[in-house]
């Protein structure tokens, strides 16, 4: 499998109304990442940030109201210092700006526990 095939099997676009949501995803932690170095995941989700900033030029330049959302999996397992890297590394690779705002999701509920004990909350 290439590069651009796993990049494409983590991003999707949907739809809020006239606004279009690019999102992509990846595990942060070294160990989702088969024990690689923090600098290969960020390499992958920097990687898939610019394959999606080039896809979605056209559609950009067209004047489509298109929004990016990273969603850093694990980002609470992680540790903060190569979180927060690998995101800032993102943001910066989309080419966010104040009127192109990113989205960060940063998720942190079932995946630190068991999905029985937030039922009991």
């Amino acid at each position: 499998m290439n590069d651009k095939t796993e990049i494409n099997q983590n991003a999707g676009l949907g739809s809020h109304g006239n606004t279009f949501i690019a999102e992509q995803y990846n595990g942060l932690s070294v160990a989702d990442a088969t024990h690689m170095a923090v600098e290969g995941v960020k390499k992958i989700a920097v990687d898939a940030a610019r394959l999606i900033r080039e896809l979605s030029q056209p559609a950009l330049d067209a004047g489509m109201d298109l929004r990016y959302e990273y969603s850093p999996e694990s980002f609470m397992g992680t540790e903060m210092d190569a979180a927060v890297e690998i995101c800032q590394a993102v943001i910066e690779a989309i080419g966010a700006t104040p009127e192109r705002k990113v989205i960060l999701n940063l998720p942190t509920t079932v995946e630190n526990c068991m999905p029985n004990y937030w039922l009991t909350l």
